[in-house]
């Protein structure tokens, strides 16, 4: 068995990418945005930027993902890339209202015919992807890249509790607040949680970009494979340590 997944794999790795194609959504609030898919696949796969980022963060690994099966949309949220107006600063209130894209993002996804959607979200894309998720039942997968416990007000305490579907949370060991949070968060998921502590050179899409084990992970949790991930030393940090993650004063169990 071990051989065959590892054909499959080096498959995976080595197929040709797929191209991308440009797609207008518009938001429940009337908000125009920006996107671009990837693939004709089954499985629906809605890729999530961080903060000050746009939905380029995702080409190489969105256009793998489209090439083996996969139909997958990088969305620019609102206020970013091909989905900032002209003049426009975000606000508190625009952050807060992000979960309107994810929302457009997934319906379009269903529209495609997908039979089921994931939602792989970097930093403030990881804290939204646990939101939506928390609320939209066509979700049934999420990956959380580099979250936080309160990224530009979209908090992690209210949806942990309610989203029961399969989590991956992804941190960089070389971050130790980021490891401790992302310990934190896989800890109090409500469902199926795994936690990918992974070396690299930094946080969020530069971590997707610079740990190449990253993407065998990724596609084998897509696929699936949630209880087939190699167990790593690493993994777990110590529970005392998590215990004393301090970022605004307050505890977890006191943040609301």
């Amino acid at each position: 068995m071990k051989w065959a997944w590892a054909v499959c794999l080096w498959m995976w790795i080595a197929c040709a990418p797929a191209h991308a194609g440009t797609v207008r959504l518009s938001t429940e609030d009337g908000k125009n945005l920006s996107g671009q898919s990837y693939g004709t696949g089954e499985k629906g796969v809605l890729l999530v930027h961080g903060s000050g980022r746009t939905g380029s963060d995702w080409e190489a690994f969105g256009a793998r993902l489209g090439g083996n099966g996969f139909r997958v949309l990088a969305v620019d949220l609102r206020g970013h890339g091909g989905s900032k107006a002209a003049a426009s600063e975000l606000t508190p209130e625009d952050f807060l209202a992000m979960n309107l894209d994810l929302d457009a993002g997934v319906a379009w996804l269903k529209k495609q015919g997908v039979t089921s959607v994931a939602v792989v979200g970097t930093q403030l894309g990881a804290n939204l992807a646990l939101l939506v998720a928390s609320q939209n039942s066509d979700i049934h997968n999420v990956v959380l890249i580099s979250p936080g416990l309160n990224i530009d007000g979209i908090k992690v305490s209210g949806p942990l509790g309610t989203y029961k579907g399969p989590m991956l949370v992804v941190a960089n060991g070389g971050n130790l607040a980021g490891a401790k949070a992302a310990t934190l968060i896989s800890g109090k998921a409500a469902g199926e949680s795994t936690l990918e502590i992974v070396k690299a050179e930094g946080d969020g899409y530069q971590l997707v970009n610079t740990a190449p084990e990253l993407d065998v992970t990724l596609v084998g949790w897509l696929n699936g494979a949630h209880g087939d991930l190699s167990e790593r030393a690493e993994r777990n940090l110590d529970a005392a340590q998590v215990e004393e993650i301090e970022t605004t004063g307050v505890r977890y169990e006191d943040r609301n």
